[in-house]
C-alpha cells in the first residue's frame, strides 16, 4: 500500500478508543458500553501482539500502526465503536514508538477518533498487577455464547481454569510474597506508561480524560461527550447495575513490606502524572533504559528528570532501599 493510499484510509464516524494502563478498569468500561444498543465495544488494540493471541485481540501493525484500520476489524453494525490500547508494564516501548504513535494518533483523531486516556492510582495499579495479575470478574455466567463479546469469550474459560488451579485466585498472592524493588520498578514502568500516553494525545483536540475512582460516576457525561444517544444512554443504569465484568473486592495488602513507603511513592507518581498532563512537569522520558538484571540494580538510567525525582524520593524516604 502507498503512502497516499495508507493516509486516505476511509474514516470511520463515531469511533472511540481508551488508552490506559493495566488494571485501570478499561475492559469493565468497554463491556459496559457494549451493552448499549448503540454502541459496539470489545477487544483490545494491540501494539506488540502475544504469542497466544486470542480473539480479544486486534492487530495494530508496528511498522505502519492505522488505530482506524485497527478498529475497522470489529465490523460495522453500530453507529459508535470502540475499543482499548494498552501499554504492558513488562514490555516498554522506545522512543521511536512514541514517534509513529503521535503520527498514528493524528491522523486517527483527524478522521474522528476519540481517544480517551483512562488513568488509576497507582498504589492500587501496582497491588492489582503485583498480587492478583491479569484476572477479571465475568459476572454474567449465561452470556458466554456465541453471540457473546470477545472479552466474555475469553474470560469466561479463563476464569474457569484459573478457580480450578486456586479457587482462592480472586484474593491474590499473599504480600509478603513481594519486594520492594519489585514494586518500585512496577511503579517507574507505569508512570513511564502515562507519560508516553500524554505525549501521544499531546495537543489532539477533544481528547477526553477519565479516571478509574470515578469510572461509573463520570461515565454518563462520557457517554453524551461520545455521542451515545439519549436512547441509548438510558439503558446504562442497567449495564452498570448488572455489569458484564465485575469490580473486584479490595486487596489485603497490609503484608506488603514497607507498605506505607511505598504508597507515599505511588502518591507522589501520581503527582507527577497530574503535573505532567498539565504540561508542569518535563516529560522526556528514557524508554529504552530498563536493565535486565536483578533489582539490586535494575533502575532506570537518571538521565530523566522524573526518574531522578522518584530516585531521589527513595533515597529520602528509604536510605537502605537506595543502593
Amino acid at each position: 500500500m502507498s503512502l497516499a493510499q495508507h493516509e486516505s484510509t476511509p474514516p470511520m464516524t463515531r469511533s472511540f478508543l481508551f488508552m490506559s494502563n493495566v488494571r485501570c478498569g478499561s475492559t469493565h468500561l468497554i463491556t459496559s458500553l457494549g451493552e448499549l444498543p448503540g454502541v459496539h465495544a470489545d477487544c483490545e488494540v494491540k501494539w506488540q501482539m502475544p504469542q497466544l493471541a486470542t480473539d480479544t485481540h486486534l492487530h495494530l501493525d508496528p511498522d505502519r500502526p492505522d488505530f482506524l484500520e485497527s478498529l475497522a476489524a470489529l465490523g460495522a453494525g453500530a453507529p459508535l465503536i470502540g475499543s482499548k490500547f494498552i501499554l504492558h508494564p513488562q514490555n516498554p516501548l522506545q522512543q521511536d514508538d512514541l514517534v509513529l504513535l503521535q503520527k498514528a494518533a493524528r491522523r486517527a483523531q483527524e478522521n474522528g477518533l476519540t481517544f480517551i486516556h483512562l488513568t488509576r492510582n497507582y498504589f492500587d495499579i501496582c497491588m492489582s498487577t503485583l498480587l492478583r495479575g491479569n484476572w477479571n470478574a465475568l459476572n454474567r455466567k449465561n452470556k458466554t455464547g456465541s453471540d457473546a463479546s470477545a472479552f466474555v469469550r475469553v474470560i469466561g474459560p479463563h476464569n474457569k481454569t484459573m478457580l480450578e488451579k486456586n479457587p482462592e485466585a480472586e484474593k491474590g498472592k499473599a504480600g509478603d510474597t513481594l519486594n520492594f524493588d519489585t514494586m518500585l520498578t512496577m511503579l517507574l514502568r507505569l508512570l513511564v506508561n502515562d507519560l508516553f500516553y500524554q505525549q501521544v494525545l499531546s495537543g489532539l483536540p477533544g481528547t477526553l480524560h477519565h479516571s478509574y475512582e470515578r469510572l461509573e460516576t463520570d461515565l454518563p457525561d462520557l457517554c453524551r461527550r461520545l455521542g451515545v444517544s439519549g436512547a441509548d444512554l438510558a439503558h446504562l443504569d442497567a449495564a452498570l447495575g448488572d455489569p458484564v465484568i465485575r469490580k473486584l473486592a479490595p486487596l489485603d495488602t497490609g503484608a506488603v513490606p514497607d507498605v506505607e513507603a511505598f504508597r507515599v511513592l505511588c502518591a507522589y507518581a501520581d503527582y507527577l502524572r497530574v503535573q505532567g498532563g498539565r504540561g508542569r512537569a518535563p516529560l522526556e522520558v528514557v524508554f529504552s533504559s530498563w536493565h535486565r538484571k536483578p533489582r539490586s540494580k535494575v533502575r532506570p538510567k537518571v538521565a530523566d528528570p522524573v526518574f531522578r525525582h522518584l530516585i531521589k524520593e527513595l533515597a529520602r524516604r528509604s536510605p537502605d532501599q537506595a543502593r
